[in-house]
């Protein structure tokens, strides 16, 4: 009976608290949808204005007349030597265009001429693909050597695909040259992915863990990942099981996981351009959206975390003793943080008015910080080391990329810092997901041990001085403070992750790498 009481309790406070009747996932949602419909504008501006470009420019008569010339020049030097007149008199046309391609076309990352044989008879940058024959060696793009064999006469486009000359992604405008009513061959414009790469860029607006991307129909990020230091283009393929129902369903929203591992919620749109398909996705954390309705009210939330710790707290024992025979171990004193390095354990020990932080990230840091009632989470002001071990992390140990990746265990017998360490660490940028505690309140005090390079965290919990009972418990007993909030919110709108004009059965989070 109590437990209902609680629940209704939360409901009612949790309604009371959002906006407009919506949840802070509805408006997650909203906005996502506001994102994507913001580069689908974008997009479709730069698409049509790109398209026009590769139609002017093959219409532009220095354009056509550069062709005929070039192409006349070069098979006449496949057949004699030019006098010397000649040829430095083509080389200052060749100067003069290259000028024009600058001022005009420099939108295109090269322009190839390729005659009606499939001989890449000239191009502006001259790398591997010249005095090439497309046909012959279809290894540099198997796509635009399909293209030129089958003679095309009107434009065509070409996706991005990996295009061997450039040794980068690319993709093509293949336009016909005619010359008195007769095709003389094509001009392929060359398209490089950073013109649409850099649409998609820039989403810091909506949070650190929001982004945008664009897949192609194989299912192949085109955009460079907010969050993978690796290049993602036309090398990270998401999951067809998630990917192939947005290009069926064309426009919505869904719930999966990403292809990081991460919840996510996202808003997608098939966007059609010249014979193509590609999917425009803007996605955000779950995590974060949790972690900003905590901030907006986390006077509200820190009395539920307080309650919900208090009546689920440890009662047996969920771990053994780590064996440090192998290792370095270090002690950790009160008033004190030790960064360890490899092969090294980390320790405190009498953890009881005080609380112990272990900050991780496996294989690039452990920290154990011992902090007394003297810190500034306590309300003192003689340390902050929690203050300090952040801002050594985001600092000197990580990329921005990688804070998500950053785990959080706050030990300690109380609640008495509880609140002041989880409000720092979110102020610093990290998410509630990322911070776990380990709670007992009837032990006299803890040991706490961290093994960085097995990345294991053990506690024993000392429970009768006298007889030296104790009970040993791991992270993986901990609770996380991400996951309470989070149940508190589902407590609202079990469906809270459709909105109703995108309530679908089959959207759930099976589904990998949206």
């Amino acid at each position: 009976m109590e437990m209902i009481k609680r629940t209704i309790m939360i409901i009612a406070t949790v309604c009371s608290i959002t906006q407009a009747g919506l949840g802070p996932y509805d408006w997650a949602y909203a906005h996502l949808n506001n994102l994507r419909d913001n580069k689908v504008v974008q997009l479709r501006i730069f698409c049509d204005k790109i398209q026009m470009q590769a139609r002017n420019a093959a219409k532009d008569q220095a354009m056509t007349d550069f062709f005929d010339l070039s192409l006349r020049f070069s098979l006449a030097t496949s057949d004699e030597t030019l006098p010397p007149e000649l040829a430095q008199k083509i080389s200052q046309l060749n100067t003069a265009f290259q000028e024009h391609y600058i001022r005009n076309w420099l939108s295109f990352y090269d322009i190839l001429f390729i005659d009606s044989e499939g001989e890449i008879f000239y191009s502006i940058r001259k790398e591997d693909d010249f005095r090439i024959n497309i046909i012959n060696n279809p290894e540099l793009s198997p796509i635009l050597s399909d293209c030129i064999k089958t003679r095309p006469i009107e434009e065509v486009y070409l996706d991005f695909h990996y295009y061997g000359a450039s040794d980068e992604a690319a993709s093509f405008f293949v336009e016909p040259v005619f010359k008195d009513n007769v095709q003389i061959g094509w001009i392929a414009m060359q398209l490089a992915i950073n013109k649409i790469n850099s649409i998609f860029a820039n989403t810091e607006t909506l949070g650190q863990s929001s982004e945008t991307f664009l897949v192609n129909r194989q299912g192949y990020m085109l955009t460079e990942s907010n969050f993978i230091r690796e290049d993602t283009i036309l090398k990270t393929k998401l999951d067809k099981g998630n990917i192939e129902p947005k290009f069926q369903e064309r426009r919505g929203n869904r719930f999966v996981t990403d292809y990081r591992g991460f919840k996510v919620l996202t808003s997608f749109e098939v966007f059609d351009f010249a014979g193509i398909q590609w999917l425009v996705v803007a996605k955000i954390d779950q995590a974060q959206i949790t972690t900003e309705h905590y901030q907006q009210h986390h006077s509200f939330f820190n009395s539920l975390i307080s309650d919900y710790l208090n009546s689920n707290a440890i009662t047996e024992q969920h771990g053994t003793r780590l064996a440090t025979e192998s290792h370095t171990l270090r002690q950790v004193d009160m008033d004190e943080f030790i960064r360890a390095d490899h092969k090294e354990m980390l320790q405190t020990i009498g953890v009881s008015t005080c609380t112990a932080v272990i900050a991780m990230y496996p294989g690039k840091f452990g920290y154990l910080a011992h902090v007394s009632p003297l810190d500034k989470v306590y309300g003192g002001d003689s340390t902050d080391l929690v203050g300090s071990i952040t801002e050594r992390i985001k600092t000197y140990d990580i990329y921005k990329y990688e804070r998500p990746y950053v785990k959080f265990v706050i030990v300690a017998k109380h609640l008495n810092s509880l609140n002041a360490i989880v409000d720092k660490l979110v102020a610093e940028g990290f998410l509630l997901s990322q911070i776990s505690i380990m709670y007992y309140p009837q032990a006299r005090h803890a040991r706490v041990i961290y093994d960085y390079t097995n990345d294991q965290l053990a506690v024993e919990w000392l429970l009768d001085q006298e007889t030296n009972k104790s009970c040993f418990q791991n992270a993986d007993f901990s609770h996380n403070i991400g996951s309470i909030v989070k149940q508190c919110i589902e407590a609202q709108d079990k469906h809270y992750l459709t909105i109703a004009d995108v309530k679908q059965p089959n959207n759930t989070d099976k589904n990998i790498g949206g």
